[in-house]
């Protein structure tokens, strides 16, 4: 049996509905590694003991961050439909979000970080709008520019 560091990642990203169905899309793939993480921070043992679920969400976290090595892209939300603007922020924070929950700094070498934000400074105008964004995205860019730094905390304090 193969241990965690050996085993392969399966690129494999998440969509908005049932899997099979419509193509993966980078904001539900965070979203997907997001729940994950939060999973498997709730199901750690002090012990360092792992049970096959540990395993499985394991996989599929580094499947997921595999398809976003595959999707690599801070300009529009990853997927199958290139330059897809829908839901363009949430993509940002989601991004942010599961990288920080799963306390990932580079993506197979990509500064994820670094080239978001570049991205949303050259967006910001001088009286610091995002363009057309509304105030939920505006917030959204926010969100991600002042990256958390502090992990979910889960049990008992």
């Amino acid at each position: 049996k193969p241990t965690a560091s050996a085993r392969t990642a399966v690129p494999r990203g998440f969509s908005y509905t049932l899997p099979g169905s419509e193509a993966a899309y980078g904001s539900m793939t965070c979203a997907g590694i997001t729940g994950l993480a939060l999973c498997m921070a709730a199901l750690a043992t002090n012990d360092g003991g792992k049970s096959t679920v540990d395993n499985r969400l394991e996989d599929a976290l580094r499947n997921g961050f595999a398809w976003l090595s595959q999707h690599r892209t801070v300009r529009w939300n990853a997927g199958a439909v290139p330059h897809r603007s829908e839901f363009y922020f949430y993509w940002l924070y989601s991004l942010e979000r599961a990288c920080e929950l799963s306390r990932i700094g580079l993506i197979d070498g990509w500064d994820w970080y670094h080239d978001g934000a570049q991205v949303l400074l050259a967006l910001q105008d001088d009286n610091g709008c995002f363009g057309e964004a509304t105030l939920e995205e505006q917030c959204l860019a926010v969100l991600f520019l002042k990256k958390a730094q502090l992990p979910a905390i889960t049990g008992a304090r």
